[in-house]
């Protein structure tokens, strides 16, 4: 195997099953190629319908594969899908037929009922990966008397749901559309009034997913707003196209705490952003201050994230997404892998010297 490597072959190559050499040996239960696999940059989130950890026969190559983490967006991302996949929480932010609830549930109670029961079933995880969202979902869906001092919602002060809204109940059961129930009290936004259920629900869907089909929520947008005092490229940067979930009140939160950041350098006011769709579907999203540079090298850089600006962006980034920057000190280019969910190093010499200091986003679907 080590000659091999050496001789210049590709750790992630998949052979006609569809598998990589880490997923077969990971199979097989042997640790020793694995170890060599994983310390060569082999790919552990490459998969044919399971990926090498899903494949692995025993509890420390499993150990093994997970140690190369130190970050779980992909985990986030699959519990926020329960607002897509054909169950009962989908229905809570996607317009169906409530005529049709007695035959499925009996009545609106017994809704709420399959509600709970889906959540309960991904609370804990959720909890784990994003308290923040997890408090968000949970008063959304199922809290019966919220606390007037908390809002799930990051644009104006809401803290009701489908278990929270009185009469809203009696008008499923009624056969009616829930979208279409008017609140008892409208709800301002600058100027704008939310005045239905319906919209109610757009708001919270803009809380846990960046959405091409709302302005507020569309990811050029959320850019936007965070550097406005700036001159920003988005020629080529695809943001309004770009959907996936993730607690998009935390981004916005990093991207207003950068900008702070990149402000310090007046003479670089200059921005460029870019994103791409990559193999496996997740986006990267380059954000650049032209000519600005790291004041240290790429081990001190690599210190930056145990406290101040920095930690704080890890903390407020991590599982919703891996997050690296490029820079340069004198002759030194670098990137640094701040969070991680592959089997990356923290940190990687460049050949080239980068435009400026560049913070890289990668979110999954």
């Amino acid at each position: 195997m080590h000659l091999l490597i050496q001789n210049g072959a590709d750790v992630n190559a998949k052979n006609n099953m569809g598998m990589t050499p880490l997923m077969h040996y990971a199979f097989k239960g042997d640790d020793k190629l694995v170890k060599i696999l994983l310390e060569n940059g082999a790919n552990i989130n490459a998969k044919s319908e399971m990926t090498a950890f899903d494949l692995a026969s025993d509890d420390k190559i499993k150990e093994m594969i997970q140690s190369k983490k130190n970050n779980h967006p992909q985990k986030l991302v699959k519990l926020l899908s329960n607002f897509t996949i054909d169950k009962p929480i989908k229905y809570t932010t996607h317009e169906w037929d409530f005529g049709e609830l007695q035959k499925e549930y009996g009545n609106f109670e017994g809704y709420m009922s399959a509600i709970k029961k889906q959540f309960d079933d991904m609370k804990n995880e959720l909890e784990t990966l994003s308290p923040n969202l997890c408090k968000k979902v949970y008063t959304f869906l199922l809290e019966t008397e919220p606390s007037n001092e908390y809002s799930w919602c990051s644009k104006t002060q809401i803290n009701l749901g489908w278990s929270s809204l009185k009469g809203l109940k009696e008008w499923c059961d009624s056969g009616k559309n829930p979208f279409a129930f008017k609140l008892p009290k409208a709800i301002f936004i600058g100027r704008k009034q939310i005045a239905t259920f319906g919209e109610v629900i757009t708001l919270f869907k803009g809380e846990i997913e960046v959405r091409t089909d709302t302005k507020a929520f569309n990811l050029e947008s959320i850019f936007s707003n965070a550097f406005v005092n700036f001159k920003v490229d988005y020629s080529t940067s695809k943001l309004a196209t770009r959907q996936f979930y993730t607690d998009t009140q935390k981004f916005s939160a990093v991207l207003s705490q950068i900008a702070k950041q990149m402000h310090m350098r007046e003479d670089c006011n200059s921005l460029e952003v870019s994103s791409m769709e990559l193999e496996d579907r997740s986006i990267e999203i380059k954000l650049t201050q032209i000519g600005s540079y790291a004041t240290q090298n790429s081990q001190g850089m690599l210190e930056e994230v145990k406290d101040g600006d920095f930690a704080d962006i890890k903390a407020n980034l991590t599982n919703l997404c891996d997050w690296s920057i490029e820079s340069g000190f004198e002759s030194e280019y670098f990137r640094i892998n701040y969070l991680h969910s592959n089997n990356v190093k923290e940190i990687v010499l460049l050949s080239e010297k980068p435009k400026g200091f560049t913070h890289i986003f990668r979110f999954y679907r």
